[in-house]
């Protein structure tokens, strides 16, 4: 009898989970990948990218960054460390972290990705080291893109002609951001 309840348990855990995720209830989530069921059912790596999902939507910044750490430590298949390097890019980036930005884009850059790898690279070049040069390959991109990089290109592209003084289209490009992160938050 009690197996049967384990495997109901196991079978139900991913779908709360998701259940979850969608309900923005990140704190539950967390509850639930500490639970022993959830290192029966999940990879060490499935695990903690959830965690880090949840950790980086709550705004935990440390324990973010001590995840990220965890899993770098982690052996990966070559997909799964193109995730979570670009990841991690992403959250280093956001955050301004241009040392912890700047290792995870070697590493992007070392794993023979070479699209990934120049997106990563002009989002650096204009977060960190002030260029206006990657406007037009920004803008080119814009259209088919999911709400949340569209809003990551239009906060560059806002960055990018502040830094020119164009006070107009840098105010278009942040409103153009906001509403991408409301579609975003929609599409979740």
């Amino acid at each position: 009898m009690a197996l049967l309840v384990v495997e109901a348990r196991k079978r139900m855990l991913p779908a709360r989970v998701e259940r979850l995720c969608a309900e923005r209830s990140y704190d539950k989530v967390l509850e639930l990948l500490d639970q022993p069921l959830a290192r029966v059912i999940y990879t060490r790596y499935e695990q903690l990218s959830m965690k880090l999902g949840a950790q980086v939507e709550l705004g935990r910044t440390s324990d973010a960054t001590r995840t990220i750490e965890e899993m770098l430590q982690l052996r990966m298949t070559k997909p799964q460390q193109m995730a979570l390097f670009t990841t991690a890019f992403d959250f280093y980036l956001d955050k301004g972290d241009k040392k912890r930005a700047g290792a995870m884009l070697e590493r992007i850059e070392g794993m023979n990705e070479k699209a990934a790898a120049r997106v990563c690279r002009e989002m650096f070049d204009v977060a960190f080291d002030g260029s206006t040069a990657h406007i037009a390959s920004m803008e080119g991109r814009l259209k088919d893109t999911s709400p949340i990089e569209c809003a990551r290109l239009c906060r560059l592209l806002a960055l990018q002609y502040e830094r020119r003084g164009e006070v107009r289209a840098a105010a278009r490009y942040r409103d153009m951001e906001r509403a991408s992160v409301r579609a975003a938050r929609t599409v979740r």
